[in-house]
């Protein structure tokens, strides 16, 4: 039996899941993360951009260690032919200076402390909205991009 998307995407992203470090810098981040493949990086990266904000919004990510994936996750949802959830992100983004969040978490939570009161959340509430609306199609673009690479994901955490 086929797959559902969802899970799918899921096996893709769990062999590299424990191997890519987002959790000391980005510097830990890109030399972990640049053994992988494109579409082992998309998928890895939007499946964190995913889970954050499926949980706690665009808020939640931007705070924790995992928007150290947002540039990945943006050129992830290109390479996913999933333009509509790419632009959100950028969107999202558009709360910092230049429309890109600082690498660092602590750079980022500052950033984000000093926002007046309310400005964070009028920015990112309609977009987390949206966000959700767009979860069934991008698990879509997942899997479709995931059964026209299969030798991306022939040798997935042989590292």
């Amino acid at each position: 039996a086929e797959l559902n998307n969802e899970t799918l995407a899921w096996v893709v992203v769990e062999r590299v899941y424990d191997y890519v470090d987002i959790y000391n810098g980005p510097e830990a981040f890109a030399a972990t993360l640049s053994v992988l493949t494109p579409g082992q990086r998309a998928l890895l990266a939007v499946h964190w951009l995913r889970s954050e904000v499926s949980n706690g919004g665009f808020s939640q990510f931007f705070y924790n260690d995992t928007a150290v994936v947002c540039s990945e996750a943006i050129t992830g949802l290109d390479l996913l032919s999933a333009p509509e959830v790419a632009a959100l992100l950028r969107r999202a983004c558009q709360l910092f200076p230049g429309g890109v969040p600082p690498q660092l978490r602590a750079d980022r939570e500052a950033f984000l402390d000093g926002l007046p009161d309310g400005k964070l959340e009028a920015h990112l509430d309609s977009l987390n909205e949206l966000f959700y609306a767009e979860l069934p199609g991008l698990y879509q673009h997942a899997a479709e991009y995931i059964r026209s690479h299969p030798s991306e994901f022939a040798i997935i955490g042989a590292a």
